[in-house]
């Protein structure tokens, strides 16, 4: 009777525990804003809050741009020096996460579509997301899917 009791008290625990490990896995939201886009950018909402379907528009970009090298140091950390050659136009990638309690964080990086050798990704320093140390600046350079997703979603 006691491991029973004991198996049902560690499963209500764990319970409690996944809310707070959703707002952990990504953001609700995402909005591009630059150069050749209508005033309020171009934004991307998770149809599932803090925790968007893996092939949605939201999470295939934030995958793409490097939104957990920047938030959690993987697949990799991110570069400490800028990248050689002309980044070209700039533009602003804010993410909104939701916290625990409600409150609401923002992510910001800059995104060079059009930078030599691939777009990069740049997140400045100092940023606090959640309970988590503040970002380190570093660069991205994202991957080759990342140029036909912004066709895919508008960005010029």
């Amino acid at each position: 009777m006691r491991r029973g009791t004991c198996i049902a008290a560690l499963a209500c625990v764990a319970a409690l525990a996944v809310p707070a490990v959703a707002y952990a896995k990504g953001a609700s939201e995402a909005t591009i804003a630059g150069p050749g886009l209508e005033r309020d950018g171009i934004v991307l909402a998770s149809d599932r809050g803090a925790n968007p379907t893996p092939g949605s528009a939201l999470a295939r970009f934030a995958r793409a741009a490097g939104f957990s090298s920047a938030l959690f140091s993987q697949p990799g950390p991110l570069q400490r020096d800028r990248p050689t050659g002309d980044l070209g136009a700039r533009y602003t990638i804010t993410y909104t996460l939701p916290g625990p309690s409600g409150e609401m964080y923002e992510l910001r990086q800059h995104l060079y579509p059009y930078a030599a050798g691939g777009p990069l990704v740049y997140t400045p320093a100092g940023q606090r997301i959640w309970a988590r140390p503040p970002t380190t600046a570093g660069w991205f350079r994202a991957g080759p899917n990342l140029k036909p997703l912004l066709d895919e979603i508008g960005v010029p």
